[in-house]
């Protein structure tokens, strides 16, 4: 009966922390569309969610000290714990970032310029995608889109260097800008951080679903 309760609560807070990867997605969708297409409003909305974000996220922490302590949980009840609680540290900072996005949303808005933003779209595109992937690779204990998700690194890093050298190309090159540059260069190195935090996402779930399978 301790046993079945225990699993009960293993899937619950597993639950959640799905859940709470899916929040983080849509937020950064929002804060990326919020920032293209000017819309403080959903801007906003991102910073206002944030709390919401924070709040399930120290609960899943929470619950996952509980399991620890609650009973002395098996091996692979353990290795389950341990990474759930090594995501909602990179799902901190995932929504960190995201929330980050959506401030310089509102300040580039209000300028009313967006320098290099071809550059920036292709990038918050996959960015987005490699994010999707990690969560779903999680929830579906699924190899093949963890491995997707974190073979994304160099692409993004490539973006992030083209970007950068876009914004100080148009940057020289007209000094009215510069200002809305410069938000864009920490969009650039938001998203840029949010991509090495999806990465571990993918990691993580990869080692678990590899010691899930070397157990008998």
């Amino acid at each position: 009966m301790l046993r079945t309760t225990y699993h009960e609560a293993l899937d619950a807070t597993n639950a959640s922390v799905v859940r709470l990867g899916f929040m983080l997605i849509d937020s950064l969708q929002s804060a990326n569309r919020a920032l293209f297409t000017a819309d403080t409003a959903l801007a906003a909305r991102v910073i206002a969610g944030a709390d919401t974000d924070e709040r399930l996220r120290r609960t899943i922490e929470a619950s996952c000290i509980e399991l620890i302590w609650k009973q002395q949980p098996l091996a692979g009840e353990l290795t389950h714990v341990a990474v759930m609680l090594e995501l909602t540290t990179d799902f901190q900072r995932i929504g960190y970032y995201a929330t980050e996005i959506a401030k310089h949303a509102v300040r580039i808005a209000e300028m009313g310029l967006f320098p290099a933003r071809a550059n920036l779209e292709p990038m918050a595109a996959e960015v987005e995608r490699a994010l999707a992937e990690a969560v779903e690779a999680y929830r579906d204990r699924n190899p093949i889109l963890a491995a997707r998700a974190a073979a994304s690194v160099d692409d993004i890093e490539n973006r992030y260097i083209d970007g950068i050298a876009a914004l100080q190309i148009a940057m020289q090159t007209e000094a009215d800008i510069v200002p809305a540059g410069t938000e864009m260069l920490f969009v650039l190195a938001a998203l840029q951080r949010i991509n090495a935090h999806t990465v571990n996402l993918a990691e993580h779930t990869t080692d678990l679903i590899e010691k899930d399978r070397e157990r008998p």
